[in-house]
């Protein structure tokens, strides 16, 4: 609040270099100020927590189960013909390869903390988005390329933010941090 009313009784002092500077320095000076507080308040909240090996295999399933969607939708995808503009169609199969050896991956980290890997009914998946009525917003994306292609992105998008927010939950195991910090960083490129 006082940044913002030094801003708004000194308008004019804004327009100045000098004077600019100046106003600019001493608000920066608060904001570093003000921030000490949530900068302490942030070291001692993000403490690892101690997860379970259930906690460990549930965000891993839950992470293994949006993998296995896209699987689905990708190879259908590549399976319509002309749908992956032809330029692009490369780069999409490489993404379903890295997608195939991410789910190996995740099956793999399961098997090694003793977890059963997820399955889904393929059958059930609405490539719509309409939640089983097929008539959601991306209704066309196996028909037309412009919904395929911004079906493609929301999921890869949707996907590295779903890894991104899972890591904090598995903090107690090193190993299943550093490979989900690494399949992020492969989905974040796509």
């Amino acid at each position: 609040n006082d940044i913002i009313n030094k801003i708004a009784d000194n308008p004019g002092e804004l327009h100045k270099m000098d004077d600019r500077r100046n106003v600019l320095k001493g608000i920066g000076t608060k904001f570093a100020v003000a921030a000490i507080p949530f900068a302490l308040g942030s070291l001692f909240s993000n403490t690892a927590k101690g997860q379970s090996k259930e906690t460990i295999n549930n965000v891993l399933n839950y992470i293994l189960k949006n993998e296995l969607i896209i699987k689905k939708i990708m190879t259908d995808a590549l399976a319509v013909s002309g749908l992956a503009p032809t330029e692009f169609r490369t780069q999409f199969e490489l993404m379903a390869t890295h997608n195939d050896a991410h789910i190996e991956l995740l099956k793999q980290l399961m098997s090694e903390i003793g977890g059963i890997p997820t399955t889904i009914n393929e059958d059930k998946i609405d490539y719509s988005g309409g939640r089983g009525s097929g008539g959601g917003q991306f209704w066309r994306a196996m028909e037309n390329t412009a919904d395929f292609l911004l079906l493609a992105q929301v999921l890869t998008e949707t996907i590295s933010r779903i890894y991104k927010g899972q890591i904090s939950e598995v903090l107690s195991d090193k190993y299943v941090v550093r490979t989900l910090s690494c399949i992020h960083t492969a989905k974040a490129r796509q």
